[in-house]
């Protein structure tokens, strides 16, 4: 049973193949793990879909993005599951892009990113090629 109750809580995690919706995910699980998943974390996150990524209405995708980052354990796993997605999908430059999306929505609300924030980016930077061990 639980094995099966595993496998239905991944389930909206497995089905996105979209670079896009795929960096939603991950800047609002980086804004929850970070424990301050508040109005200055959405308002990061609208900005960056809206002004970054250069979506019109951002509504529908952030919200089926917070929706489906609450499936998540936490932000390496959605580096590792969708790092191969966005190495196919995206130049360099919009790789690079996104690490600094998320380095954004880490530091809304706060004035420097502490250890464990930097941590995780230098994760994701190796993750996207763009950080040699």
């Amino acid at each position: 049973r639980r094995k099966f109750l595993n496998k239905v809580e991944d389930s909206p995690l497995a089905v996105i193949d979209d670079p896009a919706t795929a960096a939603v995910v991950l800047m609002h699980v980086v804004a929850a793990e970070d424990g301050k998943h508040g109005p200055a974390k959405e308002e990061a996150i609208r900005t960056e879909v809206t002004n970054t990524m250069r979506m019109g209405d951002p509504t529908e995708i952030i919200t089926f993005g917070k929706w489906t980052a609450s499936h998540a354990v936490e932000s390496k796993s959605i580096m590792m599951r969708y790092g191969k997605i966005w190495l196919e999908a995206l130049t360099r430059d919009e790789r690079s892009e996104l690490v600094g999306m998320v380095e954004r929505v880490m530091m809304a609300g706060q004035n420097s990113l502490a250890a464990d924030q930097r941590a995780r980016l230098d994760f994701l930077k190796q993750r996207l090629g763009l950080l040699l061990n």
